[in-house]
């Protein structure tokens, strides 16, 4: 990563890691390669032989000598540890789940060479299940390389940082915090599912639980969305 002093460094990283990953992205104009396959390196898929995917990726792509046209991003976990090894091919977000060493053969000939995904082994999780939820902290799991942190420049990381510091003062950010704390509350107890009416509570009214921690977390995702 190169030396970050001003904003200006942050959007450049950003311009330049997105034109290096743009078919990743979406994008008709880039420089890097035509096929991101995102392997899940998370523990999960790990004990359930993800290791053994990427190297026989590297061996594919050794040899068709297809280095420059095909990425293999190890990426944080999916949020289906349950389904793995999962591996998702970008672009076009076309995920496949529990896939074998035999499985990937038929991915790289169909899909990666023939430019027809596996129907048969296409799961519908990324319609049907991670559609259906709102991802905030985790919202870059499965997408990114997460030990790159020009990725996450890419996605967008820090700019909420960028805008507390170039763009609001003091009494902004507590504004801010305050109206997150708001718009948390209707939250229930993680216990006994009761409503929970005040962000600084340390124990459930209604069953004793403590809630502590999780009105902090509560609090602190309301007040991202804000940002």
């Amino acid at each position: 990563m190169a030396s970050v002093k001003t904003a200006n460094d942050i959007k450049l990283i950003k311009y330049e890691t997105q034109k290096r990953i743009g078919s990743r992205l979406g994008y008709s104009n880039y420089e890097g390669a035509d096929i991101h396959m995102m392997i899940c390196g998370s523990t999960g898929c790990t004990s359930s032989g993800s290791g053994k995917l990427i190297t026989k990726l590297e061996e594919l792509i050794a040899r068709d000598e297809m280095g420059e046209k095909v990425a293999i991003v190890k990426t944080g976990c999916f949020g289906l540890c349950a389904e793995g090894p999962i591996i998702m091919v970008q672009p076009g977000n076309v995920m496949y789940t529990q896939v074998t060493t035999e499985d990937l053969d038929e991915i790289w000939e169909e899909h990666v060479k023939g430019g027809k995904p596996v129907e048969r082994l296409i799961s519908q999780n990324e319609t049907e299940f991670f559609a259906k939820q709102e991802r905030i902290a985790l919202r870059n799991c499965g997408r990114i390389n997460p030990e790159c942190i020009d990725e996450y420049i890419a996605y967008d990381g820090y700019e909420a940082l960028g805008k507390v510091l170039n763009e609001m003062d003091p009494d902004d950010v507590i504004d801010l915090i305050k109206e997150s704390a708001d718009s948390a509350l209707g939250l229930t107890c993680p216990n006994c599912a009761a409503p929970i009416s005040n962000l600084g509570a340390k124990h459930c009214i209604y069953c004793g639980s403590p809630v502590i921690e999780f009105n902090i977390h509560a609090w602190s995702f309301a007040a991202i969305k804000e940002l």
